[in-house]
């Protein structure tokens, strides 16, 4: 991951959960854009990771 800490900021609030974050113009998952220009695509990469249960 490349970033400029001095650009990146949360944009996210308890209000506006949902708000991207700002100074990453570009995310790539599995080789794919999903967030392009600062603006998010259509594009579903990856999986998600679920918790498993602990063995006893």
């Amino acid at each position: 991951m490349l970033f400029d800490p001095d650009t990146v900021a949360a944009g996210s609030t308890f209000e506006a959960p949902r708000t991207l974050p700002v100074g990453i113009p570009h995310v790539l998952i599995d080789g794919r854009f999903v967030i392009e220009d600062g603006r998010r695509t259509d594009m579903l990469a990856g999986r998600s990771v679920r918790r498993t249960p602990c063995a006893d």
